[in-house]
Order: structure tokens, then sequence, then C-alpha cells
């Protein structure tokens, strides 16, 4: 390249202007990837937002341009209004690594109240999201019931209000492919339907999936409407499915990683814990997944503080049962906390 003064007048200036427009798309690049590390408003998902200074806790606080509200990166997520973060973090170490211990036991050993290790617990299970993108491969797609519960109503006015207990089951839908992905949902309250199972996995199957599926039958040896939901739903969504039951199975099938999910899952309810509302039971559901999954705790922590969800998901579980009730279930919805946040206008766009 020749040196810039033995340049001429004219060269001089045009290489000075093409320097200054190198530095301006240089630079544009360089803003708009600071942006995109910013984490997005809480409150109303926006993107563009600004620095807004310092908060107490030294951490930095940004201003969405869209709704005026100002934020840290612990906005939103378990964190959100939290005092105790080192206790809080070997709490979630503990929940990770151990598994379900009593509340009483976690309140004593981590020195906080019942009703703190209570809200800790869901904090953490509200910001769990174990269901993959997608399920690859062989396909065991399996259902399973639990009994409906209210427990945590108590002597509660709502108590004199509410029916008789009711003998609908909880459906659940328990996916599992052979590359380790797994997930578990609450599908309704009632009898299962195929556009249940659409809701939850619908445009979670790869192009080479294939289904198995283990047909449960009744006493007269047909198939359980269960069953006939899942082949529904099959057909539908164009995915070749193979059934089998105990019979009937001539192509030795198995459906066992799915079977140890449900497993677990029932072990922690009826072994471990003195039952679970059906309220929270998507919440043990998914921990249960993440258990089984043995993926790092190093890595759960990470994701789960990067959950601007976590917050409003744990503080609208009323709401969000609620709605449930009203779309999945044939019995009346009692309400069974009163509890009200004033932060709770995060926004939550998820169903869980």
């Amino acid at each position: 390249m020749q040196p810039f003064t033995t340049l001429s007048y004219s060269n001089r200036i045009l290489h000075l202007d093409r320097l200054r427009i190198e530095h301006k798309i240089l630079h544009q690049k360089e803003k708009q990837r600071e942006f995109a590390k910013r984490p997005p408003c809480p409150y109303c998902n926006q993107t563009h937002v600004f620095k807004y200074g310092i908060s107490p806790a030294g951490l930095t606080r940004y201003q969405c341009s869209a709704c005026k509200k100002s934020y840290t990166t612990r906005s939103g997520t378990p964190a959100h209004w939290l005092h105790l973060r080192s206790k809080f973090d070997k709490y979630m170490y503990d929940m990770m690594f151990n598994g379900h211990r009593p509340l009483k036991t976690m309140a004593t050993e981590f020195n906080i109240s019942f009703v703190t290790a209570f809200d800790w617990r869901h904090k953490i299970l509200a910001s769990l999201n174990c269901t993959p993108k997608q399920f690859q491969g062989l396909v065991e797609l399996r259902n399973s019931i639990l009994p409906f519960s209210r427990k945590g109503i108590g002597r509660s006015k709502a108590a004199n209000t509410a029916p008789e207990k009711t003998s609908l089951p909880v459906q659940l839908i328990i996916t599992a492919d052979t590359e380790y992905n797994a997930s578990i949902h609450v599908a309704r309250i009632g009898k299962l339907k195929a556009t249940d199972i659409e809701v939850r996995l619908k445009n979670r199957f790869s192009r080479d999936a294939a289904i198995v599926s283990r047909v449960f039958e009744d006493k007269a040896g047909k198939p359980h409407h269960q069953s006939m939901a899942i082949k529904q739903f099959s057909k539908s969504n164009h995915l070749s499915i193979q059934q089998f039951s105990n019979s009937d199975n001539p192509f030795d099938l198995d459906d066992k990683n799915s079977s140890r999910f449900d497993n677990d899952l029932k072990s922690l309810i009826f072994n471990k814990t003195r039952g679970v509302s059906s309220k929270y039971l998507q919440h043990y559901a998914d921990w249960t997944t993440l258990m089984r999954m043995r993926k790092e705790i190093k890595v759960i922590q990470a994701e789960l503080y990067q959950n601007q969800q976590g917050w409003a998901a744990y503080t609208a579980r009323e709401a969000c049962f609620q709605r449930f009730m009203q779309e999945y279930a044939e019995i009346e919805h009692i309400r069974t906390s009163h509890r009200v946040w004033k932060t709770n206008t995060l926004n939550l766009n998820h169903n869980k």
C-alpha cells in the first residue's frame, strides 16, 4: 500500500472518506453485537433496550424503549427480588444433586422458614423447561394417569364449597427418544383426546421419527381410549406408529425409557412426598425429567438464571392452573391460593 504522505491531496481525501465509512460500518456492527448481548425486557419481551445505570446490587440496569420499565439481568428469573442469593444457590444445588427431600429438612438445614423453603422450591421448578425442540429416531409415546388432588386447600373457605373427591384421572403424556430427549406433559383431567397430545407435541417430531406405543386394554380386551388418541395423533401428523401389547408383540418392541420416567414420577409422588397437588404436578414432572437426564448442575443453574419467565410462571401458577382447568378439565376449578405479588405483571409467554 502506498504511504499516506506520498498520496496526492485528492487521493488523501478519498482514502480518509473510505476509512471513515469503514469505521462507521464496524461501529454499527459492534453496536449491534453489544445490543444482542443485552437481555430482552421481561415485561414486554422487546429487545430494543438501553443501559440505565447500576442497581444497588452492582448489576447493570437496563430500560426498555417500549414500556419504559427498568430491569437487571436477574429480573424475571428465580433470583427476582431475592435477598439470600448464596443460600439460594446452595438450595438449588441440593435440589438438583440430591433430588427430593422434605421441606422441613431443607428449612432446618438452610436456616430458612418452611414457607421460604416451599417458595424457593417452586421458584426453581417453575423455571424448568425440559421439553426438547425435537424428538428424533424411535420415539416412545406413553400415556399414564395419576389421581387428581386438591392438596393445599386445607381448612380454607374454599374447602367448604369444593365438591367431593373426583374419580377423574390426570392424564400424562410421556415422550422419550433414542437420543435421550424426554418430556412429561400434564395433558388433561378426564378422558384423553388426540387434540391434547397435539397441543403439547405438535411440530416436535423430526421427519424421520417413528412412534412406538404400548396399547393398554380394558377388561373386554379392547384398547383404551388413551391408546386410540395416540394412534389418531400419529395419523393426523403423518407419523409412522407401531403399537403393541403384552399379548400381541410380534416385533418384540419395548418402551422401557418412557417407562422409567413414569416410574420415577410415581415413586416421587407416592413414596417420597405425601401427595402433590395437581396444580403443581407439571413442576414435579419437569423435575423428574431433569433428574433422569442427569444434566450437569452448572448447566442447569446457568439456564435457570437466564430464564426471564421463571418469576412470572411462579407468581401466575394459580392463574395458569385455572386456565388449564377451564380448557382441559371436566371439573370445576377451586382457588387454593390468594397470594398476590405486585411484580407479577411480567410477561408470561408459555403455558406451564
